[in-house]
């Protein structure tokens, strides 16, 4: 069942933030879910995953005003 779970919520589809910029939503909505895990480690889980969107989230905006500036 775990690993159902897992799959599911890797299975959400992510929108390319160099690509139109509305990662964040995704990413929030994502965070949403998460608050409602019923298990501690569901909501564990599901938070690391979403912390790891975030950075990359961050760190794709940094490279792009990176670039922009040269």
């Amino acid at each position: 069942m775990k690993k159902i779970i897992i799959a599911l919520l890797f299975s959400i589809p992510f929108v390319s933030f160099a690509h139109n910029g509305t990662s964040n939503e995704s990413i929030q909505q994502l965070k949403k879910m998460c608050d409602q895990k019923e298990s501690d480690e569901l909501r564990k889980q599901c938070y690391s995953h979403y912390e790891s969107r975030q950075n990359k989230a961050d760190r794709m905006a940094e490279l792009i005003r990176e670039k922009a500036h040269s």
